[in-house]
């Protein structure tokens, strides 16, 4: 009977084989168009041959049909498969031909582990007495060998609750040992490679089964799983190999492997396929440490590639890019650079006439076709396969942009590109002559799917778009009349192409092109066709030219708005709010977004916690855009639920995508003054706000909080209160470091320089420990403009403090800074600030002597002085130089420079401003009031004319008072007196201005003068 059993199910398996070869050799048969695929039949039916004997040679004697009948299942399933691909022309279209490879390995390879795992519990049963008790074992351990990837601590625990009781029966220890020895020798695949290690943990009969020491062996075990098998280090990225094993990220990136390890066949292409999400959740469950690193290593990689495609390093930086996007498929940015690189490639391929080439081996076709009649601009052929894994784990596949900690990448990739085979552009035309209604079904369906699939390659959607005619058979096909598989093709390759920037305003110009895509996302539409027209729809409104056309489309605001609801599914959510969000962008469109019936009230709901984090992050974007519009912005704060909501997501806890757009929504509404009583009383803003400004927190967001911070500050009334927040000082000074990244710094020290306007807080920022040393750090040309004009604003806020002058003056490079900002070249509004800061110290008197005798002051302060600066700037040099002038010692040292007096006499003009008069006058006084000087300065040519021009009524007292004093002073020396008595009109302006309308100060120096004047001649006219 039980050799009956046997025969009849090997009968069972050896039939589904050979049904299953006939199939592929009837396959082979068929006239091909790829050699690739008729050499994976091959391999396949080899295979399967190899399979069947060795289940004839180690098969056991006794054996349960039921525990054949998963292999007898999958066997048929795979020959179906095959036939349903044969049917459908999958074999004769050379579009297809890595993709149908690729499904034939795939399914190789799993009947591979099926045929291995059959043998191996029914070689493990001899163990088992009964045949019922044999099929149950059967049964239970295919069971367990199903559910062992998504839970192998429980599989581990299962196999031993099992296996146990046999390792108890004394006499079945010795069946056993030729038990191990069959599956030790077994050649295992990746699949049951794991599973055949905890089933033989539990099996060693010599092996003590306590608790404890059992514990242990599984801990080993778990280790051996997240070891990279090159290394054997631990991993930190654990991704799926092409060769069915898991490796880390960074062994692959590093070593620029392109062949496995463990197949070194040079038919074998070796890449990563995918991220193990699974072996990653154990991974990171065990060792959360390892979740950190994973984070920093994506962040700070991604941060060099970036930084290779802006500083114009394309042929590294485009290897780099390609390999964030693996793991960030969504990553605009990114992808942004990488399309600019590969659009300046492709200029520069199709100038020469050199076909853009691929960089991955593992998807090259065996030969390149090409028309010698047609210009060589080419298009790559499809990833298929690897999208459609990456399709499958996006859904639980959190974001990778988190950590900004700077920690040096792990190392850096080879730069060399890798060539794959290319397909001319007359290829591309038998595809669109077939995009018409006027072709059956199944013909338009291959060729608007072959469409979609090319278009998914960044190297060919430009030239896609540019093929005549392909844009408008597409929009052409995008109507409810075709049917909806054709249509869900037509608008996923409309989508594929409207993700280059170079296409998005082109695209948007087609005839009906927009009206369409609204059409399609209708609720009645079919999901997976409203999720690819929104998403088309939202890139096209990345464009800026596009925007204000596009939210002028009739009903496409409102179908926008009904499309946020959750019962349309997560990612046409996502790509509706997207699309939204990209609108507002456009202040022109706001107001009308704004205005839609429940718009506002439905964003704001998709903030909260219970909505997908992809939708949230759109949707707090909206909100950000919004609230950047004036009109909408000063009143986005008092809608109902914001605060609530932004304040919310704004938490440490919330993921750093959606943080970032809700604290920039947050910054844009504190930019209106409306708002800020409001924000700054809401519970736990401003705590949140600061709690941003922390070192640890990735750099955009830091930026956002410290705008918001700032925005906040601006307010005179706020200024105390904010300083007094708890820990922000200290955040804000770390934040004026150098090496800061520009973007954060500018909000940082924006933010300091407004709490710096307050008398109090000057005292307190400038004895906060680092204040000083940073912001004179930021005093030097080589800093952003940007960052220096805030750092010379916050500087010179500061300097107004007598407590803070002495310190100040003193410190270590500020003098010198200062000084080096007053030179010609540097821009006025900087200019005006470092004059400002100067003159503000110079007017301690225990800082005027050093200021003075620093090196290139003086020369710098009065080279200010001239007709090509700003006249701000001039007024606050004069300033300066007046401060500077009050100490005798200084006043005759200035006196000798030989532009000085010059320069001053120059300015004293009715025809400056009243700033500049009085504080010119104002120095010249100082300086007159030295007898060493005042011959000299009364001498020169226009000085008494100047004077007395400023003596006249009418003139402010401000400037009247400083200019009388100065006549005063050089009247008292004897030289001068009977020239400038004598001077036309000098003694009227004097005895006018003992009229008692003008100022006492006026009055008192005319006295004087007049006094002085009175021994000569003209005292009798007098």
């Amino acid at each position: 009977m039980a050799e009956a059993v046997f025969i009849m199910g090997l009968g069972l398996v050896g039939k589904a084989v050979k049904n299953l070869v006939l199939t592929l050799l009837d396959v082979k048969e068929t006239k091909q168009h790829s050699k690739i695929i008729c050499k994976e039949i091959d391999l396949f039916v080899k295979t399967l041959n190899e399979n069947i004997k060795l289940l004839k040679v180690n098969l056991p004697a006794s054996v349960s049909r039921r525990a054949l009948e998963s292999l007898v299942t999958k066997l048929g399933d795979a020959t179906a498969f095959v036939q349903s691909r044969q049917r459908q022309g999958f074999f004769k279209t050379l579009w297809n031909a890595h993709e149908t490879k690729q499904e034939l390995e795939m399914l190789r390879r799993n009947l591979d582990s099926s045929f291995q795992m059959a043998l191996f519990i029914t070689t493990l049963d001899v163990a088992v007495d009964g045949h019922s008790k044999m099929e149950n074992f059967q049964m239970k351990m295919l069971e367990i060998h199903s559910t062992h990837a998504s839970s192998s601590e429980t599989a581990r625990s299962e196999i031993r609750d099992i296996l146990v009781p046999l390792l108890e029966e004394v006499p079945r220890k010795e069946k056993l040992q030729s038990v191990i020895s069959v599956v030790q020798s077994m050649n295992q695949t990746a699949d049951t490679e794991k599973f055949f290690a905890d089933v033989l943990a539990n099996l060693d009969p010599v092996a003590p089964m306590e608790d404890d020491e059992q514990s242990t062996v599984t801990n080993a075990d778990d280790d051996e799983e997240f070891n990279d098998p090159i290394t054997c280090e631990l991993m930190c990225d654990p991704v799926k190999g092409t060769d069915g094993r898991t490796y880390d990220r960074w062994t692959i990136i590093d070593n620029d492997l392109t062949r496995s390890p463990f197949d070194q066949s040079k038919s074998k292409p070796f890449r990563i396929e995918c991220d193990d999400i699974n072996v990653r959740g154990r991974l990171f469950k065990k060792y959360p440490e390892a979740e950190a690193l994973f984070r920093e290593l994506r962040h700070d990689y991604r941060k060099e590639a970036m930084k290779l495609a802006r500083g114009g390093h394309d042929a590294e930086a485009l290897v780099m890019l390609e390999n964030v996007l693996k793991w960030a498929d969504d990553d605009s940015e990114c992808f942004e650079l990488r399309d600019l690189i590969l659009e300046r490639k492709s200029q520069q391929d199709f100038a020469t006439g050199v076909n853009i080439q691929e960089r991955e081996t593992s998807r090259s076709l065996p030969f390149t076709q090409s028309s010698p009649t047609l210009p060589s601009r080419s298009i790559t052929l499809p990833r298929d396969h690897e999208f459609h894994i990456e399709e499958h784990i996006h859904r639980v596949r959190s974001f990778d942009t988190t950590s900004s900690r700077d920690i040096p990448p792990r190392s850096k990739p080879k730069q060399e590109e890798k060539s794959r085979a290319m397909i001319a552009i007359h290829e591309l035309k038998s595809i669109v002559c077939l995009l018409s209604k006027e072709i059956a079904d199944s013909p338009l369906r291959e060729a608007a799917r072959n469409f979609a699939n090319l278009a998914r390659d960044s190297e060919n959607k430009v030239n896609m778009a540019m093929y005549p005619g392909a844009l408008e058979s597409l929009v052409g096909l995008l109507t409810l009349d075709v049917p909806e598989s054709v249509l869900y093709e037509v608008t996923r390759g409309f989508a594929n192409l409207s993700s280059a920037r170079e296409n998005q305003e082109k695209m948007a110009k087609v005839p009906q092109c927009l009206e369409r895509l609204v059409q399609l996302m209708h609720k009645e539409v079919p999901r997976s066709i409203q999720s690819e027209a929104a998403r088309a729809f939202a890139n096209l409104a990345l464009a800026k030219e596009n925007r204000l056309k596009m939210g002028a489309v009739p009903g496409i605001l409102e179908r926008l708005v009904d499309l946020f609801s959750k019962d349309v599914g997560e990612s046409v959510q996502r790509q509706a709010t997207r699309a939204f969000a990209n609108l507002a962008s456009a202040e022109e469109n706001i107001l009308k977004l704004a205005a839609v019936p429940k718009a506002l009230e439905k964003v704001v709901g998709l903030l909260c916690k219970e909505v997908p984090v992809t939708v949230q992050v759109e949707a707090a974007k909206a909100v950000a855009n919004i609230a950047h519009a004036e009109e909408c912005g000063a009143k986005l704060a008092y809608f109902p639920g914001v605060l609530e909501r932004l304040v919310g997501l704004m938490s440490r806890k919330v993921h750093e995508a959606v943080r970032f757009e809700a604290t920039r929504a947050f910054a844009n509404l504190s930019h209106f003054r409306r708002n800020k009583p409001k924000l700054i009383t809401y519970p736990q803003a401003v705590d949140r706000v600061v709690s941003l400004l922390s070192s640890d927190v990735e750099e955009n967001i830091q930026a956002q909080a410290a705008r918001a911070f700032a925005n906040l500050a601006a307010v005179r009334e706020n200024l105390v209160e904010m300083a007094a927040q708890p820990g922000v000082l200290k955040r804000l000074v770390d934040l004026l470091a150098r090496g800061t990244a520009e973007h954060v710094q500018i909000q940082a020290v924006r933010a300091i320089a407004y709490l710096s306007s307050d008398d109090e807080n000057q005292i307190t920022i400038a004895a906060f420990p680092g204040a000083l040393e940073r912001l004179v750090g930021l005093l030097s040309k080589d800093v952003p403009l940007s960052v220096l004009k805030q750092a010379a604003l916050a500087f010179a806020n500061l300097a107004c403090a007598q407590a803070n002058k002495g310190a100040m003056a003193s410190f270590p490079g500020a003098l010198k800074k200062l000084v080096g900002l007053l030179g010609k070249g540097t821009p006025s509004s900087i200019q005006f600030q470092a004059a400002a800061a100067f003159a503000d110290l110079a007017w301690a008197e225990e800082n005027r002597v050093r200021m003075a005798t620093f090196p290139g002051a003086i020369e710098r302060l009065v080279g200010l002085l001239s007709d090509d600066v700003d006249e701000n700037v001039q007024a606050q040099a004069a300033r300066a130089l007046a401060n500077l002038s009050v100490v005798k010692q200084n006043a005759v040292r200035m006196a000798t420079y030989e532009e000085i007096v010059a320069r001053l006499v120059a300015f004293l003009s009715t025809d400056v401003c009243e700033e500049v008069q009085t504080q010119v006058a104002t120095a010249f006084a100082n300086l007159a009031a030295v007898d060493e000087n005042k011959w000299h300065m009364a001498e020169y040519p226009g000085a008494i004319g100047r004077l007395v021009d400023l003596m006249s009524i009418g003139v402010p007292e401000r400037v009247q008072r400083p200019a009388t004093r100065a006549f005063a002073s050089l009247s008292s020396f004897r030289e001068n007196k009977v020239m400038m008595a004598s001077y036309p009109g000098a003694l009227d302006r004097l005895v006018d201005l003992l009229h008692e309308d003008v100022g006492e100060g006026v009055q008192m120096y005319a006295r004087k003068a007049l006094s002085r004047l009175s021994g000569n001649e003209v005292r009798l006219r007098w």
